[in-house]
């Protein structure tokens, strides 16, 4: 799924010499509270659980990409 709405490197042109790069790409299960992410220089899909994490607070928090 993460594959069907990624985007090739470089390939969106906002202005005459100017062009937007999609970083990664993710998606999320609701059921299991996973998010699953990917990005260039992972091909593969790597998970986060999000158990534990207060989804409806208003504090943002980070997760730690392990490359």
């Amino acid at each position: 799924m993460l594959a069907s709405v990624e985007q090739i490197y470089g390939c969106t042109q906002l202005d005459e010499d100017e062009f937007e790069y999609t970083i990664y790409t993710d998606c999320y299960d609701l059921y299991g509270c996973i998010l699953y992410y990917k990005d260039y220089y992972e091909f593969a899909p790597a998970k986060y659980r999000m158990h534990g994490h207060d989804l409806d607070g208003d504090e943002i928090f980070r997760i730690k990409i392990n490359r």
